[in-house]
């Protein structure tokens, strides 16, 4: 536990606002949720890829090279969260994965399921979520624990 609170406060402390500025620029806060359905009452019609666009998860790895941890290539909205993160763009630019960061669009900062589940199949030593929780954007960061890995 005492590796993962030091990893955490590595990441709070290198990683914080980059993350938070990816957050910002992906995660709808209340305000825009109203103005879409504002919009929505008065246009009834909508292309799927617009809505694909607007509540896509961005996902980008978290990599450590020799100068300390860096953020890898983002991927475009949609692609979702650890399962679908570009984690060879750690090597591509000179580190190593660790783990990953993936925003949602809605429900907070709370791993899902398939968050798990792909934490664990990737052996992250880290996975961070960026998104809206009460009043503001945050990221908060997680690691299944040994018994969860252990029985999958």
């Amino acid at each position: 536990m005492k590796d993962f609170e030091e990893l955490c406060e590595e990441v709070r402390n290198t990683l914080k606002e980059r993350m938070l500025e990816i957050t910002k620029k992906n995660v709808l806060g209340p305000e825009d949720y109203e103005s879409l359905l504002e919009e929505e009452e008065r246009d009834v019609m909508y292309d799927p890829y617009d809505i694909e666009n607007l509540l896509g998860e961005i996902g980008c790895p978290i990599c450590r090279g020799k100068d300390g941890l860096f953020i890898g290539k983002c991927l475009a909205p949609g692609t979702g969260a650890g399962c679908n993160i570009d984690y060879a763009s750690c090597e591509r630019m000179g580190g190593k994965r660790i783990g990953s960061f993936h925003t949602h669009p809605i429900g907070g900062t709370t791993p899902s399921v398939p968050d798990l589940e792909c934490s664990m199949v990737r052996d992250e030593e880290i996975a961070c979520i960026g998104g809206y929780d009460g009043e503001e954007y945050l990221v908060r960061c997680y690691r299944p624990r040994e018994t969860a890995r252990k029985y999958g």
